[in-house]
């Protein structure tokens, strides 16, 4: 079972988290290149990241995964702790930094229970990648 359990980290890291931190990575640099250097995944609110969706015409031109992106976003209020996270999850070739009942330290801050848990964001990951939003 222990196997079988790092194996599928190691699969979501690889194909799900590896490619959504890629693709926040690409938004980031087409924000920066159009101008909108205090644009950033995770340093903006979901809300502002939906308003720009809006706009379908530059959305479709210069990031048309955003709005793929968007929902992965959603399971937390807190962008720049969810974002630093699914990055850091994806470093490597397996989740090397995975704790199931909590987090990492947030701004030098001991992990707490307002953040998501790495279980949660993986599991939220999973299940928007195989049920609609597949970016793997």
């Amino acid at each position: 079972i222990r196997t079988s359990f790092y194996f599928s980290l190691q699969w979501m890291s690889a194909t799900i988290l590896e490619r959504l931190s890629k693709e926040i990575n690409k938004i980031d640099e087409s924000f920066k290149n159009r101008g909108f250097a205090d644009m950033r995944m995770g340093g903006i609110s979901l809300e502002r990241l939906k308003k720009t969706v809006e706009n379908q015409q530059f959305v479709n031109q210069y990031m048309p995964m955003l709005p793929l992106i968007l929902p992965f976003l959603e399971m937390s209020s807190n962008q720049e702790y969810l974002v630093q996270r699914i990055k850091d999850l994806a470093e490597g070739s397996c989740i090397s930094d995975y704790r199931w009942n909590s987090g990492a330290a947030y701004h030098g801050l001991k992990w707490d229970e307002h953040l998501p848990t790495d279980s949660a964001v993986s599991s939220h990951t999973y299940i928007l990648n195989t049920k609609n939003t597949n970016i793997s």
